[in-house]
Formats: structure tokens, sequence, C-alpha cells
């Protein structure tokens, strides 16, 4: 037999007969002893008991306790009595509530009491009615007395303060009165409290510390208002206030128009603009942004809505179904020659959408201060504003606490704060002391009657050990465990079993009545308590991200539902079930004898009735829809019958009779809450990938979601308050874990703050970027990349308000010392043999291209992984793998990683070694190594789920291993003895992770593999490295196979774990992902692969390219920092507050900025003075463009990206490849001014111009200012005697085409106002000497405007200044706007302003050719000749509701095929004017235009999803050409 059977016998050999009966005879002198039963209280361990017995002990202790403090005549011990009086009179009475008379008599009660004490007390606790005894009933009289002098008013109030949580002047004056017989006057009592320190808030006075800390915009709006009635102490206070606000400026915002608490107005001003179309008003249904009067499935579908319309709310929204650009471009991959996937596609046209979008916001708000100013209220109102309290007053006891457990200072300030805030996260590190925290809250929420009902879910395996740690700080609690039960088995040995639903039932009934203080459940169990299902839908209802997920879902079930009906498109047969799917729901059929004809059958029926079921759902809806008439019921309709058909499903397996709303938890605790991370989705495009390194689900978990339901509810009943969490490490992998926990705590603390879905946390705090990475098989793609956060002081500071962390070293806990070593081992010659063999194949696989030989070349690496810890691990003997039963049969049980590990740990084996493998044939392997160097077998204990299958066991492996110290009572009486240790060596997988202590004697760990999260490494090291340990220093070992990528897994997974930290501790704005900024290619992953000989080179190479990358997030953060300084420098503040926190954060950035080498970013000396003056700069960002060879930027040895920074009235000369020399003028968001040496032209350029433009000069500029550094700038390198005379002649040139082109000729339409004034000064009166008569010129006296020419008049110059001055003279004037404006746009080259002239304006009329003749036309803008004029209905294009086209005015023929907005009509009019022709003349000569190019011009205009710019009209104009 291959198991030896239960209490049978085991047979060895071949069988042929039983021994032969030997006869014993009798002891003839022997005596029999009588039998004599044993006593009840020595035969059965109190936790062996009943678990109704269990809690009825438990509460005799109790009574016990509590008539001692009633005995002594100490008032600490009556107060102490006082504050458990009300607890125990409730528990007395619930415990009374569980027998049908009085518990006194009932016989099992009487039975047990003969045999123990605590019973007997508790019985005497009842009359023979049941009633509670009047002694008890008594409320302890206890009131505490101020020991303070009569003069100290100060010390009264705080002493009234503290006892009775605030105060009033009232109070303090009726105390003094009944204590000292004095009557106060209040201006003498504020007087005294105001010199104090105090803060008067209405009636109420608080504490400086107080008063100063927590919501302060309330306090501040208060006192502001009293401030404007003229108290100058409430104006005191409210400068104070403003100050601990520190409200933030624009700067520091960086504001996102995705964000909810933008004010609506102002987005619907910016879409208009982004858009160039019109945007009804906007409004907010289930926290989604919409068009008034627009469904969401007339959105999804684009139904009476434009193109750009719905791509923009799509964008608001992060909705990828409507954000969805159409057709995009797709890129061509130059080393294979294929185009890249539709989703990379979309994620890249997606990614390029959001920063145009995002650089058009800011602008808007650069350009229009009020709309700035009130995103910066509301963002202030929404993050600042909130002070955490200091909790630090003088700690007490709950008054149940036993003496076993001290608390330190670090965790009564946890207890403190989750008590003040009813709820938290409590994130102390590994070994810190989080569990006895947690319980000291629980004790305090008792006895303060904050909580009745506490329950606590814990790991399965953690259940026990929050028994015992219970037990030892709170000795009387009546605790009842769900989800295990202790027995003794036959073998005599103590272990636990699963309890059935009839037994969790009954323990649930029990704490119900109030048979417990506290439950323990485990997280198996505690989701089998049911849950109603209009609880669920509540829960819905509550949350804005399962909401956003309904919606989405919802919306597709309209769309299907609306669907028309093809009878003649052929159905698609339903895809039929997996053979996984199938051994989910009926348990591996094949061993059921079904053939496999019958399981061919069974999935093609299952999945016929899946589809029957679709389409009989898709029926109701209809049904339903076509009884409901407005698109706000149906939507309504479609969400509620979503959400109750998901609600109306409960968890398969349930606790008979059991529902959470019945049980009245009060207080829920979640121990390891990192485990109910995968809690929000992350929603994406249908087959996209969310960005790498994110860690997004796209469905919740069962287990995160049924806790996220039952801490709602508690959160509800509680009105907002109750969850608790307990975790070392909260976020294991993904910043969006952090998202999830905290709405745990408190379901509206993102919601305030804006982040209403996963969606906008990660638009918010990540940075992405599209990145060259490893796909899933191992081939390169381009892919967007998590590559660190942003706004990290905003999120630490959402994070903070409901959280507390500390680390061992901020508390001031000793641990003990790291030693970190990486040992490389070689594998032996079999390891070797199969490594070559499976790199080989890996290198085959891995340049087809093919899904199966990529499969193949993943698999291949993932059998590597096995290779580097042991040879024989890829040849298991059976098809099941190597398991418990069969690990016998290795061959070697040895390999280096082994015996390399084995040495390590003989050498030193007086102490405690860890061990972590997780392979559970492996950890066999490994103890026979340990036993053939000499570690007794009976020493070495196995720690996975078959040899430790119950927690019971799993915590008596880790006390026989740790051994058990002496317990002593409060007379130093040693209650129970020392256990010294059973075991030596440990070897663990995941099982020891979480909640397991290892660590008294452990002074080595010891890594024979690497786990695949970076907080899952921190958990294994925190067995060992915690508070407690007897070793001085902990050595930790990582064991590295030589040729493998052990390093490889090592260096990320370490990288990760320092990204993670970054988010509570960096003190920078924005930090880099290590993780992603050392991404492996493929090479990189294979040099891993290589022997000693070749890995210096390779590892060279490697080294090489990583310090490339460093010095290139160098230069990207450098130049971050340098837009955040010129956004800072160019703010004005409003008052002194925003004034010094602006030089401070300017001064911050600047050390942030110094502290990059100057050998990384050389800008250091010539930018950053420019920078700090003020100067206008813009940042350009020059793309690499792929040479006529058709290398990458990777292959040319150049940089991908490179910034080129341009501010105004700065010099740029360049004889690279060659000579470049221009100068800046104008230095914008968006774009710069230059003009070339020599030239007086202006033109405009900016990065998309420079990386699309073909024209020469563009390439041109482009290459050079690639190239370009500080010494391109030198002013002394500027022409300036061959510039000055080629402006000379330019303008000499120039004046001959004045008469035909005005002053158009003079190229000045982007140049600074500086050289306006230059040429006005210099050359204006030649000028003016030659215009035509015919030019009108704005005058500064007399007269608005006269003509050229005429002798006396003075003109103005058409400098800034002068406009200024024209736009006042003309105010008032009967002139007409639209000569004022003719002559703005000819003179001044900008148009005349609508809305001064203090009269309603005539509109422009334009007579526009049609096939009916010549029809006036109003016009919505003119200039130069071209006019945007509204189409007539009979021009307008079908399904054109209105229009506009681009009307030449002196001949009335539309340009083009028109757009549906007339603010795109006008940017294709603007770009037209760029071209230099004259469009003032009847007749148009050129060559440039043609009647199709332009055509095809409008129509691409009109298909983009956003207003483009004149530049990128040109660049599509240069590709149409």
């Amino acid at each position: 037999m291959s198991k030896k059977p239960r209490f049978g016998y085991e047979v060895i050999g071949t069988f042929s007969e039983l021994p032969n009966f030997i006869e014993r005879p009798l002891c003839a002198v022997c005596v029999v002893a009588p039998v004599t039963q044993a006593k009840l209280s020595t035969t059965v361990a109190e936790y062996l008991l009943p678990p109704a017995i269990q809690t009825a002990i438990a509460l005799g202790k109790r009574v016990s306790a509590f008539l001692r403090l009633l005995s002594s005549t100490e008032a600490k011990a009556i107060e102490r009595a006082q504050l458990q009086h009300s607890e125990l009179m409730t528990a007395l009475t619930d415990f009374r509530g569980l027998y049908s008379g009085s518990p006194r008599a009932d016989r099992t009660l009487a039975q047990y009491a003969r045999q123990n004490s605590q019973l007997v007390s508790l019985l005497s606790a009842y009359t023979d009615d049941g009633q509670i005894v009047p002694q008890l009933k008594t409320r302890p009289s206890y009131s505490p007395k101020f020991g303070g002098a009569r003069e100290d008013v100060l010390e009264q109030a705080n002493w009234l303060y503290r006892t009775q949580r605030g105060l009033t002047l009232r109070d303090l004056s009726d105390f003094r009165r009944r204590s000292y017989g004095v009557e106060s006057d209040r201006d003498t009592l504020r007087a005294a409290l105001l010199a104090g320190g105090w803060a008067e808030d209405g009636d109420d006075w608080l504490p400086a510390g107080e008063y100063y800390t927590g919501s302060l915009w309330p306090r501040y709006d208060r006192a502001t208002a009293r401030a404007a009635a003229g108290d100058p102490v409430a104006t005191s206070q409210a400068t104070r206030l403003l100050s601990a606000i520190a409200p933030v400026t624009l700067s520091a915002i960086e504001p996102d128009p995705r964000l909810p608490w933008i004010p609506e107005t102002i987005l619907r001003i910016w879409i208009e603009l982004w858009t160039g179309g019109p945007c009804p008003e906007l409004e907010r249904r289930n926290y989604y942004l919409i068009p008034k009067g627009v469904s969401l499935l007339a959105l999804l579908k684009r139904e009476a809505i434009s193109l750009s319309l719905a791509m923009v709310i799509g964008f608001l929204n992060i909705d990828y179904a409507v954000f969805a650009i159409d057709k995009p471009t797709k890129e061509i991959d130059l080393r294979t020659g294929k185009p890249e996937e539709d989703s990379e596609a979309q994620a890249r046209a997606r990614l390029d959408y959001e920063g145009k979008a995002l650089t058009s916001w800011r602008s808007y708000l650069a350009e229009n201060p009020s709309a700035a100013n009130a995103v910066v209220d509301a963002y202030n109102r929404v993050y600042r504003g909130y002070v955490e309290p200091t909790y630090n007053e003088p700690y007490t006891y709950p008054s149940r606490w036993g003496t076993r457990v001290t608390l330190r200072p670090h965790q009564e300030a946890g207890a403190a704060r989750l008590l003040a805030h009813n709820g938290g996260l409590l994130a102390f590190d590994v070994g810190v002391g989080k569990t006895f925290t947690g319980i000291a809250t629980i004790a305090k929420l008792r006895e303060q009657g904050k909580a009745r009902r506490p329950a606590v879910v814990v790991p399965n395996t953690l259940l026990f050990q929050w028994l015992k740690q219970i037990q030892a700080a709170l000795p009387d609690y009546r605790v009842l465990v769900i989800g295990a039960e202790r027995y003794i088995a036959r073998s005599g040995a103590l272990t636990s079993r699963t309890d059935t639903p009839e037994e969790r039932a009954a323990k649930w009934r029990m704490f119900q009545a109030g048979g417990a203080d506290l439950v323990l459940v485990s997280y198996t169990t505690f989701a089998r308590a049911m849950v109603r299902s209009e609880s669920r839908v509540s829960f819905i209802y509550a949350s804005p991200p399962m909401l956003r997920l309904f919606g989405v879902e919802a919306r597709k079930a309209e769309a299907d539902a609306e669907d028309k009906d093809d009878k003649k498109k052929k159905k698609k047969k339903p895809k039929k079930a997996s053979k996984a799917a199938l051994e989910r729901l009926f348990a591996q059929p094949e061993n059921r004898g079904m053939s496999e004809a019958e399981l061919e059958s069974l999935a093609e029926s299952i999945a016929l009735n899946s589809e029957r079921e679709r389409e009989a759902d898709r029926q109701a809806l209809r049904q339903l829809l076509s009884s409901l008439s407005t698109y706000t019921e149906r939507e309504q309709a479609v969400l509620k019958n979503r959400i109750e058909r998901w609600a109306s499903a409960q968890p398969l397996e349930s606790d008979p009779g059991i529902f959470w709303e019945d049980l009245g938890i009060d207080a829920l605790f979640l121990d390891e809450a990192q485990n109910m991370k995968n809690l929000w989705p992350y929603l994406r495009g249908d087959n996209e990938k969310p960005p790498k390194y994110l860690g997004a689900i796209d469905r919740p978990s069962q287990r995160a979601l049924e806790f996220a339901i039952r801490a709602y509810l508690v959160r509800r009943k509680n009105g907002g308050s109750g969850v608790y969490l307990l975790s070392a490490t909260p976020a294991k992998n993904s910043p969006i874990e952090y998202f999830s926990l905290i709405s745990l705590v408190d379901g509206e603390a993102w919601t305030k703050l804006g982040i209403t879905d996963s969606g906008i946390f990660v638009t918010r705090y990540l940075k992405i970027e599209r990145k060259l990475v490893l796909d899933t098989d191992l081939s390169q793609i381009y892919r967007q990349v998590v590559v660190g956060f942003m706004n990290i002081p905003e999120l630490r500071d959402a994070i903070y308000r409901v959280s507390e962390f500390r680390t061992a070293e901020e508390v001031g806990l000793k641990l003990p010392k790291t030693d970190v070593y990486n040992i490389k081992v070689p594998m032996d010659e079999q390891q070797r043999d199969q490594h070559a063999r499976l790199l080989a194949l890996y290198r085959e696989n891995i340049a087809d291209r093919s899904a199966g030989a990529r499969n193949a070349a993943l698999g291949a690496l993932m059998k590597l992984v096995q290779v580097s810890i042991h040879g024989e691990l890829l040849t298991p003997p059976s098809r099941d793998g190597w398991t418990r039963s069969n690990w016998n049969q290795v061959r070697n049980p040895s390999s280096p990683k082994f015996e390399r590990c084995g040495s390590e740990v003989v050498m030193k084996r007086r102490c405690g070694h860890l061990v972590f493998l997780e392979t559970v044939a492996a950890q066999y392997f490994f103890r026979e190594v340990l036993v053939s160097k000499g570690v007794a077998r009976e020493r070495i204990a196995i720690l996975n789920a078959e040899e430790a299958p119950t927690p019971l066991r799993r915590q008596v492996i880790a006390e026989s291993f740790n051994g058990t110290p002496a317990i002593l009572d409060a007379e130093g009486n040693v209650e129970m003895e020392a256990v010294l240790p059973l075991y030596d060596v440990v070897i663990a997988n995941s099982v020891a992770y979480e909640g397991i202590d290892l660590h008294i004697r452990t002074c080595m760990v010891h890594h024979l593999d690497l786990p695949y999260e970076p907080a899952t490494l921190q958990q294994r090291n925190g067995r060992a490295v915690r508070q407690g340990n007897t070793q001085a220093v902990i050595a930790i070992y990582y064991y590295i196979s030589t040729g493998s990528i052990d390093a490889a897994r090592l260096t990320i997974i370490l990288g990760k774990l320092t990204w993670m930290k970054d988010i509570l501790q960096s003190s920078d704005r924005e930090t880099n992902n290590p993780a992603a900024g050392s991404e492996l290619s493929n090479d990189d992953l294979v040099s891993f692969l290589y022997s000693d000989a070749d890995l210096p080179t390779l590892k060279a190479e490697i080294a090489k390219r990583k310090e490339e990358e460093d010095r290139r997030v160098a230069r990207r953060r450098a130049w971050q920092l340098t837009k955040r300084i010129a956004e800072t420098s160019g703010h004005a503040p409003k008052g002194p507050v925003e004034l010094n926190q602006e030089e401070y954060a300017t001064r911050e950035l600047v050390r942030q900025l110094k502290e990059i080498p100057s050998q990384t970013w050389p800008w250091h000396s010539t930018l950053l003075k420019y920078l700090l003056d003020g100067y206008a700069i813009t940042l350009l960002d020059l793309r690499y463009r792929t040479n006529e060879s058709g290398e990458t930027a990777e292959q040319a040895g150049e940089e991908g990206i490179v910034t080129v920074p341009l501010w105004e009235r700065a010099v740029f000369v360049s004889s690279v490849d060659s000579k470049i020399e221009f100068q800046v003028g104008l230095a914008k968001t968006d774009y710069v001014s230059i003009r070339m040496a020599e030239s007086i032209e202006w033109v405009r350029i900016n990065s998309l111009v420079l990386n699309s433009s073909n024209l020469p000069q563009h390439v041109a500029l482009h290459r050079a200012l690639r190239k370009a550094g500080p010494e391109q700038y030198d002013p002394m390198l500027w022409p300036v005697t061959v510039d000055k005379l080629g402006i000379e002649q330019r303008l000499t040139e120039a004046l001959p085409l004045l008469a035909e082109q005005g002053l158009a000729a003079l190229g000045m339409l982007h140049a600074p106002d500086t050289w306006r004034q230059q040429v006005w000064d210099t050359w204006g009166a030649k000028i003016l000497d030659r215009l035509p008569s015919s030019q009108r010129v704005p005058l500064a006296v007399g007269p608005v405007f006269g003509n050229a020419g005429t002798a006396g008049q003075q003109p103005l110059p058409w400098t800034e200044q002068g406009h200024r001055q024209f736009v006042e003279r003309a105010k008032g004037t009967p002139n007409k706007w639209a000569d004022l404006n003719a002559l703005s746009e000819s003179w001044f080259q900008r148009p005349f302003p609508k809305g001064i002239l203090g009269k309603a304006e005539e509109s422009l009329t334009v007579n526009v050719r049609t096939t009916d003749g010549i029809v006036p036309t109003t016009a919505t803008w003119m200039s130069g000749g071209l006019a945007v004029t509204m189409m007539t209905p009979a021009t307008l294009p079908a399904g054109w509701i209105q229009g506009y086209s681009v009307t030449h005015v002196p001949t009335g023929m539309k340009l083009g095929n028109g757009s549906r907005a007339g603010e795109r009509a006008q940017r294709l009019a603007e770009w037209l004017l760029t071209l230099g022709i004259d469009f003032t003349q009847t007749k148009v000569a050129t060559t440039k235009l043609t009647v199709s190019v332009l055509d095809k011009l409008t129509d691409w205009l009109e298909s983009q999803p956003f207003l483009v710019s004149v530049e990128e009209i040109e660049a599509k104009f240069q590709e149409l050409r």
C-alpha cells in the first residue's frame, strides 16, 4: 500500500499467513486498580470546552475582576470599574438573553461550575429570577478632581477640555464658581485664554494644537466672517489658518481637465476652444460628464453629437469605448517591416491626443486668469485645508488590559489615531507591533461604547495566532473563532479542522446575541454570512468605481438590445465551454466516467444554454426599453436591471440563515489587508493591455468585493466609519492598491478629492510613456509603461489622511542589523546540459514570430528558472509531477545551490535558519542534503500546505522553532515553564509569508528561489527581521546560479520595491520607476544565460546602456523641473502667503535642479539665469527623424526625443551640418517666433512643424536644434554687423512692395514688440512715405484714422502700446467695428476686440456666390480678403444642421468643402493667409493651391477630433502636396 491505513497494519514483503498465536499466562499476583472518573476540569483543557462554556468562563473572569476593583479603596481602581461597568452590564444582559430562564437554573452551567470558580462568579451575578444583582447594577461613582491652583485659569481650561472634550467661557466660569466660589469676568477669561494660545471658534474654545489641525476650511470661513465684522482676533486666526492651509498656486497644481472637481463652466469654454465647435451645457450623471440632452448610448454611437465633441467627452471621462481614434496610423517596425497591432496604434494615438489636449488646457488656463483662479480655488478647497493632528496626549490603557503586554509610544499613538478617526489603515512595518495596536483599538472602542460587536477578518493561517495574542492582552475577553475548530486527535496531538456551516451558524447566532466580545473569522468563511440583495444594490450606488463598471455594462446591454435583428445575417455558432470550465463546474468530469463524445455534447449544451440566456436577457431589456420614453429613464432602467441582476446572486456556499446585516457588526478589522488589493478595476478598450508595471485588474476579485460590501455595511451603520485595516505592506505590486485599500476604510475618501475611479487615479498620479519593452511572449514591442509617479505630495497627503505608517527606524525599535549577500553558485553538469538544451530551444523559438513558437520560448524560459534550482525538477517520475509522495524517487537530492546553502547552515548550528523554497519536492530534496551534512532530521521542519494543512499546525511549527519563554504573573511567579526549541531549520514556502513569527532565534534567511512581487520578498525577510529577535545580526543570502536569470529577476524586484517606497518617502514631486528604467531587452535577458567568460563584455555593454538610460531619465527630470520653475516664476501671487510659498517652491525646484550633474544636464549656468529673471521660455520636444537608410534612433546612436529650450530674446548660432543663425522673439506655450540672421521676417515654429515638415529650412532647423548645447546660445557669436546690414538691405527691398502688399511685406506678423518698436523708430518715416494713399492708418490725435500720406497727421506706431491707444480712441466713436477691425488687422496685424464700442455691433455681410446666384450672407470672421460665412441650406451636406465655409470676399467663391464648426473654418482661413497670397485681389495667382488639395485638406480638418493648429494644417498640406 502507498499509505499506511489509519489504525491498521502495514504489510512489508509478501503476505503468506498470520503469525501463530502465543498464549501468555495471566498474572497471579497483580491487583487491578479501580477505575475512577476524572474530574472535568482536569481532563479537558479550557480551550477544548464548548464555545458557549468558554465564553461563559471568560465572562466570569470579568465579573471576578470587576468585583476586585469595587472592593478597592484606590481612586484609580474605582475609575477602572466605572469604565468597565457599561460594557459589563451589556455583556451580562446579552448573556442572560441566551437562556430561557435564569442562567443559575441552567444544568449545563451548573455542572461545569462545580469544577470552575469563574463560572461560580458568573452565576453569582444573577438572581434566581435572572436579574443582575443590584451590587453590580449600580454604576460605580467616580468623578475626576482638579488638582491645580485657583489662579491657574489655563490649567483649569486644559483640564475641563480633556475631561469633557470641549470648552466654552460659560463652562469655565461655572467651574470656577462651583470649585472656588468666585465670579469670573467673561472678558478676563477670554483674555487669559487668548494669551495662553487658545483659539475662539464661535462659542467654542480650542487649544491651538487642535484648532489649527484637522479640517481647517470651515474654521477659516467662520474666522473670516468674524474678521469682516471687525474682530481683530478673528483676523489673526484667519491669517494663521491660511498659513496652515498653505493654498497652492497654479504652477503647483498641474490641473488636469479630467478631474471631476474642475468646474463644468470652465470645461465647456475650453472644449469649444479645443474642438473648434459648440459645446452644450455639461452635467454629471453617476460621476460621468456628459452634455445635457445626450444619452450615453448616443455618445457611444456618436449620434446627434460631433466626432470632436464625442472624443473630448470620452477623453475627459477616460472612457475608452468612446475615446477611440478613428483609423489611427500604424507605425512600421523598421526591424521586421511589420505594422504595429491595432491596440498599440490606438494606445499611441490616444497618448498623442492626451498630450495635445493637456497642452491646450494649460495654455487656456495660462491665458485666462479668471479661469485659472477658479481652478486654483476649487483645487485648494478639495486638496488643501487638512492638517493631521498629533496624538501625543498621555495614553490610558483599556481598563480590561492585562499585564503581559505593554504598548510602546508609537503603538499608543497609532491606537489613538484609529480611535480619533473611527477607522483607518494601520501600516506598521513588519515587527513594529500592528497586531497589539489593533487589539488595543478594539478594547478602547468597546470601552467607549463606540462598538459592541467588533469582528476581525484574518488569513486562515493566523486565526489561532490572533486568538493567542488577544488572550495575552485581554485575558478576560470572550472570543469566538469562526472558520476553524480545535480538538485533540486520537494521536493525542492538538489539531484543528474547518468548522461546518451549521457550527458557524451557531457561533454567529451566539455572537449576535451578545455571547462574545469579539469574533475572529477567517478569509474563507467571512463571506459565507450572506448579504441581502438590497444591500448589495445599495453598495453599488455608493461605490463610484463599481457604478462606473456597471454603467459601462449597462450601456453595452442597451446597445445590444437596440441592435436590430438581421435575418439575412448568419448567426455565429455559440462558443463551446472549455474543458477548464467543465472541470470547474463538474469537478473533473472525465474522472466520472464520461466519454469524450459526452464531454463534447455537454460543452455544446452549456454553450447553447448560455446563448439562450443572453438572448432572453436581450429580449427582456427590449421589452423594458419599449415602455420608456426619455433617455434618462432608459439609462436608469437598464443600469438598475444590471445591478439588480448581479445583486440577486449569492456566493455558492453560505451559512444557513445568517445574514451580515443581522449580526450587528459595528467595527470591522482586516489583518494582512493587502490581500484584498484586487478590488477596483482599471477599464480599458477591448483587447487593450493596461500599461506595464501598473498591475491593474479588469474585474474585482470575488473575495475583495465581498469584503468591500461588508465594509460598506459597517460604514453605513456607523455613519461612514468603523473599518480598520492592518498591513505591513499595503501595496504589494501596484500603486492602484492604495486606491482600493483606502476606499475600504472610507468610501468617500477618494471621491472627496475628485478621484472617483482607478482611471482618474492613474491619470493623476502615474507617469505613462511608450517604451520598447519585453512582451509576455518575450518579443520587443512598444507599449505603454508606468515610468514613475507624479504629484507625489498630493498622493501622499491623501494616503496619510486615513493611514498611519511607521517603520522600525522611525519608532526607535532596535531591529537586528541585516547583512545581505548575493552568492554566485555554478551549475552542475546536468544543469548545464539542460540549460544548453533549453537555451537552444529558446533561441530557436524566439526567432519565430508565430504564437506557438513564442509560447514555446516562454515555456523554455520558465524551465530555465527551475533548472537553476535542481537538475531533476524537469524530469518528474509521473505525469502529476513531483509530489510529497514521490520525492524520494530522486536519483540525487543534491544540487550546487543546496550544497552551498547546506554548508552555510551547518557553519552556524546554534541559531535558527529560515530557508525559502517554493517547490514542494525541492524542499524534501534540500532536507536530505541537510541530513547528509549532519543536521538531525528531527531538527528540520518543512512548512508547506501539505505538511501543515491547518493554521494550528503552522502555529505549532513556528512555536517549536522559536521556543516559548517562561510566562510570569504580576508578582513574578512562573505561570508556565519555558519550552526549548524543537527545530533549528524551517524550510518554508508561501504559507509562511504572512503573520507567522519565525524570528526569535533566526540568524540567517536563505532564498533558494525568488518570488514575483517585491512586497513578498519584504514579507519573507520580515519573518526574521523584526522586534524580539535575539540575534544582533541577521544574514540574508540570495543564491544566484551563474548563467541563469536569477540576477536579472532580483534586480527588477528590488527596483520595484524601491519605487513603491517612493510614494511615502520621496521629497520630490515626481519619481521614476527603476524597474521601467532598467527594462531588459532580449539581448540583456539572454546575456544572463552566458558563461563567465562571455559575461564581462556583455555586462559592460549593459552597464553602458544603463548609464545612458539613467542620464536620459535625469535629463528628462531636469527639463520637467525647468518647466515648473518657469511656471512658478511667471505666476503672479495673490498675497503674502502665496508669495512666500512661490519663493519657497522656486528655491526647492532650483535646489533639485542643481543636484543634477552638469555632465548630464549642462544648462545650469546658461538657462537658469533667464528662468529666475522671469523670461518666457518654450521647450521643444524634437523627435528623431528616420534617415534615408531607415536607421532607428538607437541604431544611429541618438536619443529618441531631445528637449531644446528657446527663450525670448535668445540668439542661436550653429555650424553643425549647415550654418543656422536665428533670434528668438515670442516664446509662447505652443510656439516660438524666430528671425533668421540678415532677415526681417518672423516665422512661427513648434515641435510639430519641426518633427513633421519636410521643407528644407525646417529639416535644417530640426537637425541643428537636436544637436544644440548651451554654447550655441552665446550672444557673442551673433553676427551683429552682418545682421544689421542684412536687415537694412531687406527693408530696402521691402519698401517697393508696400504699395501692393501693405505692411505684410515687412514680415512682422509674429514679431515681438521690441522689434516692431525698432522698425518704427528707424524706418517708420520711410515706410509711411511709401504706403499708398488708399492705405488707412490709425492716428494719435484728431480722427481715429486717416489715409497714408496726408500731411500733418500723427500715425500711431504698430506696437502693442499703439494698439492699446487705438482701441481707447475708438471707444464711443460712430465708427463701425468692421472698419476698425480691417484697419487693426492691416496695421497692427491683430483683430480689433469685440464688445467694447458701447453699442450693438452690426454683423458682417459677404456676398456669397451660389448656384442660386449672389446671396448676402452673415460672416463670423473676416481678414485679408477671406471670410468665414454660414452655409445656406441648399449648400449644406447631407445630415448637417449647420455649416461654415471659407469665402474669398472679392469673388464670393467658396474655398474647400466646408466645416460644421465656424472655428475650424476660421483656422483654415488663418492658414491660407500664411501662404503669402494676396486674397484681397479679385484674381489670385498661385501655383501652391489646387481645388483637389484644398478639398482634401478641408475634409481632413473636419475629421480631426480637436481644433488643429496652423502648423498642423501646414504639415498636412505638405504631405498632400
